[in-house]
């Protein structure tokens, strides 16, 4: 299986992860990591990566990602569900000014 982030206009990929990414869009704002030898209800190792927010970025601005559990159609059973809704996260990130840096960590 795999899991695909996208990240919103305003922020990109800033390249550091802790798993090696298996694709990363050229615009660098979708990211892509197989995950292999995983069941229902198995732990993994989060997921963490750094994103470049913009410059332009104004104190109390909000950008949201999405992260998809994607796998193949044979593979849907080990994921439990095939409705993709359900298999969908979203996050809101919100700009402070206080905490306002060239560069944010998620943690999936």
């Amino acid at each position: 299986m795999w899991v695909t982030e996208t990240l919103p206009d305003g922020l990109t990929y800033a390249g550091e992860t802790s798993k090696t990414p298996y694709d990363v869009s050229t615009d660098r704002r979708t990211i892509i990591w197989k995950i292999e030898d995983v069941s229902v209800n198995d732990v993994i190792t989060p997921i963490t990566y750094k994103a470049k927010i913009y410059e332009e970025s104004e104190d109390g601005q909000e950008y949201e990602t999405t992260t998809v559990i994607h796998a193949d159609e044979r593979d849907l059973a080990k994921i439990g569900n095939t409705n993709v809704v359900d298999r969908t996260a979203t996050d809101t990130i919100r700009i402070r000014s206080e905490e306002h840096t060239s560069e944010l960590q998620s943690r999936l």
